[in-house]
């Protein structure tokens, strides 16, 4: 891997490796392993088919293809390689196939890959040649945190026309019809955003304490935390998938506890041999009791991992040493950083 091949530690993925630069599309088609749709591109959105050979059927018909319809809005940019996290894709595929479960939540703190694991999972689900789900969203939370722009675009999507239903209530009632009469996956990414710890405009910024106060964790817009308890009563196949920095409170039942229709998988670190891979994907050979040396003090963090590797990557005089990337003294955190560093080793304490 030569020095333009080198992935960017701020753009980071849910094995641990950096993401490269953004990819770039243009008007024309998509391709989807090897299922090919129109886009269409409004934004940062993007909506195109997937076009499924049926049953028995040779795949040159077009007469006989089932159309599968998928939206995408603040779309994940990840990595081609992705390394790790079989037990969590495979968890992730048992739920898919449990009927008795209509949604998934990822909880973890920032940086561990949330958003990463998901994308890559949601791939893997649109190029299997058995296809369940006849619509596939993904909506991002992160750049706007507000539930009327995931009503609105996707009931455009489906072909209504929001402005004339009136109130956000209304037209999440239409939302939850519309998706109660066709199997749908639903990914939610970055819902903590929908949350009051997470808000405000420096929601980015803000550290993983998990706030003792109830109210911390209820939706800012009472309509989100409806839209999420009714999705996870849907009970046509669709299914919901969501990732967040902490649990909406309007998803638990009694004494705080999940409902058995929820599932749940606390995201942490990569597994050690996992971490090896991990590395050797920068271009960096190590051995597993270097990477065991330099990444169980950061308990295995992705992206604590990825900042390692860059700085061993790129360094200058020992190039590709974890080691010394690991023992290079650097001056005390001050300020924001401080406060910043502080609260994550709360919470992981």
């Amino acid at each position: 891997m030569n020095e333009s091949q080198k992935p960017d530690p701020s753009r980071q993925t849910s094995s641990g490796q950096a993401d490269p630069a953004p990819s770039t599309h243009t008007e024309g088609d998509y391709m989807v392993g090897d299922k090919v749709g129109g886009d269409k591109f409004e934004g940062d959105k993007i909506t195109f088919n997937i076009n499924y050979p049926a049953p028995n059927q040779p795949a040159a018909d077009p007469e006989t293809q089932e159309s599968v319809r998928v939206y995408e809005h603040g779309r994940y940019n990840l990595a081609s390689q992705f390394v790790g996290r079989k037990k969590e894709l495979q968890e992730l595929d048992d739920w898919q196939a449990d009927a008795s479960r209509p949604m998934f939540v990822i909880v973890a703190l920032g940086g561990t890959g949330k958003s990463a694991l998901t994308w890559h999972w949601l791939e893997t689900v649109k190029a299997r040649a058995e296809q369940p789900f006849k619509l596939i969203i993904w909506h991002g939370f992160y750049e706007t945190g507000q539930v009327d722009t995931f009503l609105t675009d996707v009931l455009q999507f489906l072909g209504e026309k929001p402005q004339e239903l009136g109130s956000k209530r209304v037209q999440l009632n239409r939302l939850l019809e519309r998706l109660a009469a066709v199997p749908a996956l639903i990914v939610l990414d970055g819902a903590e955003r929908l949350l009051r710890a997470y808000s405000g405009m420096n929601a980015a910024y803000q550290g993983d304490e998990e706030q003792q106060v109830q109210r911390a964790l209820e939706c800012v817009d009472p309509v989100a935390g409806e839209l999420l308890l009714g999705l996870s009563q849907l009970t046509n196949g669709s299914k919901t998938l969501m990732t967040t920095r902490l649990m909406p409170q309007e998803l638990l039942g009694r004494g705080n506890r999940l409902p058995s229709r929820i599932g749940r998988r606390d995201l942490t670190g990569l597994d050690p041999d996992d971490a090896v891979r991990f590395f050797s994907e920068w271009g960096i050979q190590t051995t597993p009791a270097e990477v065991k040396v330099v990444c169980e003090p950061l308990e295995y963090h992705p992206f604590c991992m990825a900042l390692l590797a860059g700085t061993a990557a790129h360094d200058f005089v020992a190039p590709n040493d974890l080691r010394r990337g690991q023992l290079r003294p650097h001056p005390r955190p001050a300020g924001p950083a401080a406060a910043y560093l502080a609260a994550r080793l709360r919470a992981s304490g």
